[in-house]
């Protein structure tokens, strides 16, 4: 089945829920309307709302149901982190590019490999 297009639960309330759900805040990113498939294989209306937490450094896409307000799914996107880069031991493209995955290292880059705001990630 799939859900209403009118939400019953307003923007303000799934921010709300959303930052308490993922312990962060609403980073103003423009707000969405989407229907989100649920394991159970039904269409739910969500609010799509983004959170960060600057103390443990996550960012997240959160979808809060947009009639019972239930956190229905989380998009996290500092998990997938993963580059194609020349490792710093091999000196030419030619020697081959590796994937370094979740290549973060505060000693040697305190700024981290991205900023976002005052984030660093």
């Amino acid at each position: 089945s799939i859900a209403s297009s009118t939400p019953s639960v307003s923007l303000s309330d799934a921010i709300s829920k959303a930052e308490e759900s993922l312990l962060g805040t609403y980073n103003n990113h423009p707000t969405t309307i989407q229907y989100v498939v649920k394991t159970d294989g039904t269409a739910a209306l969500a609010h799509a709302i983004q959170i960060q937490n600057e103390t443990s450094v996550t960012f997240y896409e959160a979808f809060i149901d947009a009639h019972s307000g239930e956190l229905i799914h989380i998009t996290d996107y500092k998990s997938f982190a993963s580059y194609r880069a020349l490792p710093i031991q091999k000196e030419l493209p030619t020697e081959g590019f590796e994937t370094i995955v979740d290549p973060q290292d505060t000693l040697s880059s305190p700024d981290g490999w991205h900023t976002v705001g005052n984030v660093t990630y």
